[in-house]
């Protein structure tokens, strides 16, 4: 089933790429935005502190939402996640946890995961935002700003990040 789930996901996912439309002119400044992340890669709880306070310093409201491939019920999430058992065979994520947060629109999206997971890149596309920003290793036409960094360097990440929304005049 899971084959299945991948096979099919993977061709939504090819399709919504190629259909994938963004803009800078969707927002006047931002004041949301939305990190999704791999709760694999990125598993401790204040590693996106520092972030979350340089962009609420600047009135941006900030949201967490982790991805981990299988629910450990000994585990307890600092944040909403999703899981692969979330996923219909239609590539849609039906996680009634995180519901509240897809429903809403961001100004930036922050896909804060560096390896091309058909989890991640779903949920990606189906976050309704104005702009997206990631890392080099993913597919270029998620992300409308690409930073040049790893993963595991989140302090230039994040003055990359700030340094060009300020440039774009977004804070």
């Amino acid at each position: 089933m899971n084959i299945i789930k991948k096979i099919q996901a993977n061709r939504i996912i090819k399709k919504r790429l190629n259909n994938r439309i963004s803009s800078l002119d969707g927002f006047e400044c931002a004041k949301s935005v939305l990190i999704l992340f791999d709760l694999q890669r990125t598993p401790v709880v204040n590693f996106f502190s520092p972030l979350i306070k340089s962009l609420e310093e600047v009135d941006i409201q900030v949201e967490i939402v982790g991805f981990r491939p299988n629910k450990n019920v000994k585990k307890t999430d600092y944040c909403p996640v999703f899981y692969n058992a979330d996923f219909g065979l239609d590539g849609q994520l039906n996680a009634q946890n995180i519901k509240p947060v897809f429903d809403k629109t961001f100004d930036v999206l922050i896909n804060y995961f560096d390896e091309a997971k058909w989890q991640l890149i779903g949920a990606s596309l189906q976050i309704k935002n104005h702009f997206s920003v990631g890392f080099p290793e993913l597919d270029k036409r998620l992300n409308d700003l690409i930073l040049n960094t790893g993963i595991n360097e989140r302090e230039v990440f994040e003055k990359e990040l700030i340094k060009y929304l300020k440039l774009f005049k977004k804070i």
